[in-house]
């Protein structure tokens, strides 16, 4: 599991929001189309969540199904460590605020 801070889950979210509404329109008519939008996906996943300090992996096997596809957050990105006193502190503020993320209401 991966440590992350709260403005890292709102960021993720965005991206997942994102990357799934440009890639669940996509048609294929063959498995090499597939893999094509496939790779394509994988490619805009691991530079948009490096964008954010995130390394991802990408299983597209669900959208044969018509599902969305699996991204998993793996690492953070190298330089990119994780401060449990600045995670607490975000806890602390997102409690007051009533918020279950810091940030999630704007």
């Amino acid at each position: 599991m991966v440590n992350l801070y709260d403005e890292e889950i709102v960021a993720a979210y965005r991206v997942g929001e994102s990357l799934n509404a440009r890639f669940s329109r996509k048609t294929w008519t063959s498995m090499k189309q597939f893999e094509a939008i496939a790779d394509e996906l994988e490619k805009e996943a691991a530079e948009a969540f490096a964008g954010i300090g995130l390394i991802v992996s990408v299983d597209a096997t669900p959208m044969l199904a018509r599902k969305p596809p699996l991204v998993s957050v793996v690492a953070r990105a190298p330089g990119n460590e994780f401060d449990h006193e600045r995670k607490a502190e975000e806890v602390r503020l997102a409690r007051e605020r009533g918020e279950a993320v810091l940030g999630e209401s704007g």
